[in-house]
Parts: C-alpha cells; sequence; structure tokens
C-alpha cells in the first residue's frame, strides 16, 4: 500500500473580498497501518509520521520523515510529506526544496504542485504559484482544493471573472458547502454582479443559517443595489450572530 499522505491545501472560511484564510487539512488518503512496536521501514516512519503530523506534533513528525527519506531516499511521497509539514511550520524555503524533490521524482504528482503553488503565493510569486495550479488541474482536474487556490488568487488580483470559474469549478465538486458560495458571491460582488452576489448569498444562508458572513454580505450587496429595506434585517441578523459585524 502507499503510504498516507497529507491532504492537499483546502477550503477555508473568507475573512474579505480579498483574504482568505488558508490551512492544510490531514484528509486526503487514508490507509490502516498495522500497529507495530517500532517502524520497520521506510512506509512505516512515513505512516507515522503523516499521523504525528495530524495531531500537530510537526516536529516528531519531521523526524519521521527524515528517516522514511534516509531509508528510501527516491520517495516522492516522504519528500512531499515532509514538505507539507513544513508548510504548516511557515518554514517556506524548506517546503520548497522538499516540494521540487517529490515533483523531480513523480512529474505527474498534482497535489505537490498545488501545494508549491500555495508557498509561491504566500512568497509573492503569483505567476509561479499560477503555473503550479493550472499544472495540478491538466493533472487532476477533481482536485477541488486546487480550484480554491487558484480561484482565491485570480481574487487577489482582480481577475474575477477567472475567480468565479474556479469557484464554479469547486461547488461544482462541493455543491452543499456554503462558504463556498459566499466566497464566490464576493466574487461576483467585487464584479459589480448584485443580483449573481445576492443568489449566492441566499444559497449559503439556506445550506448554514448561522452563517454571519453571508448575511453582512447580502446586506452590502442590497444596500449597494439600492434595496436598503432588505438590507437592515441582513445588517441586525449578521452582528446577531457575531458582533465583531457591528
Amino acid at each position: 500500500s502507499s503510504a498516507r499522505l497529507l491532504a492537499d491545501y483546502q477550503a477555508a472560511t473568507p475573512d474579505d473580498i480579498n483574504a482568505l484564510a488558508r490551512k492544510i487539512l490531514v484528509a486526503d488518503r487514508q490507509c490502516q497501518v498495522i500497529a507495530q512496536p517500532e517502524p520497520l521501514d521506510a512506509e512505516d516512519f512515513s505512516n507515522r509520521g503523516a499521523d504525528k503530523a495530524a495531531k500537530g506534533d510537526f516536529a516528531g513528525a519531521i523526524a519521521d520523515f527524515d528517516r522514511a527519506i534516509a531509508l528510501d531516499p527516491a520517495s516522492a511521497d516522504a519528500h512531499y510529506n515532509r514538505g507539507a509539514t513544513r508548510v504548516q511550520q511557515d518554514d517556506y524555503a524548506a517546503a520548497i526544496t522538499d516540494l521540487e524533490k517529490a515533483i523531480a521524482l513523480n512529474p505527474k504528482y498534482a497535489a505537490a504542485y498545488n501545494i508549491r503553488g500555495a508557498v509561491r503565493a504566500r512568497r509573492d510569486d503569483p505567476t509561479g504559484a499560477l503555473a503550479d495550479y493550472d499544472r495540478a488541474i491538466a493533472l487532476d482536474p477533481n482536485a477541488a482544493g486546487t480550484y480554491l487556490n487558484r480561484g482565491q488568487l485570480r481574487e487577489e488580483r482582480n481577475d474575477h471573472t477567472g475567480a468565479i470559474a474556479d469557484f464554479d469549478h469547486w461547488l461544482t465538486l462541493n455543491p452543499d458547502n456554503a462558504d463556498g458560495y459566499n466566497i464566490r458571491g464576493n466574487s461576483k460582488y467585487a464584479k459589480g454582479d448584485f443580483t449573481g452576489a445576492i443568489a449566492d448569498f441566499d444559497h449559503a444562508i439556506a445550506l448554514n443559517p448561522e452563517l454571519a458572513m453571508a448575511y453582512y454580505n447580502r446586506a452590502i450587496s442590497r444596500d449597494d443595489s439600492g434595496d436598503r429595506t432588505g438590507a437592515l434585517p441582513d445588517y441586525d441578523r449578521a452582528i446577531a450572530l457575531d458582533p465583531g459585524n457591528a
């Protein structure tokens, strides 16, 4: 069986139109590993490292990935896992080195391109990030997280049309994600499509009636489209759910 992998960079809640929280979730591919007193080979160390990373023991995870790589320097998964863990430690230079090694060992490693793209975006290299996201999607057209990441980056660069297209793909793969409709609504609002934005915020609220930002965003959209009467109850509800919206 293949070593357990740290999941690719996914989903976040929007703070505003141009800023979205990002984090790595451990959820991509799961394998059952028979409990052993001590790891016996590179795959065992890589699996144990993934477990430690999932529990927040990043230093312990790195140590296990180091052992895995020492035993099997050609393991793309071990290099990927260590790189993904270093991203969580904000050690971006070392993460890039590991991810590039993973890609060199496996040029079709879609998740490695995706995470490298996210690191490049954080390091203010949007051109490199977009190239990585494009490559990741070409290799794995069903990787929802990559569409989200590319859409976020496009939105940050004021490419509202491109961002909306990516969020469309993301929502096709995650149709019940309330945050997703809220995010896409923000892009539609930024593009000046108040009607489309309000429809997305409506959908987000239908899926999650406690999503304060969707009420707040709908209120702004209604306000800016001239519907002050409709905006006021949304402002009230947004503040009731999150007083920080006052």
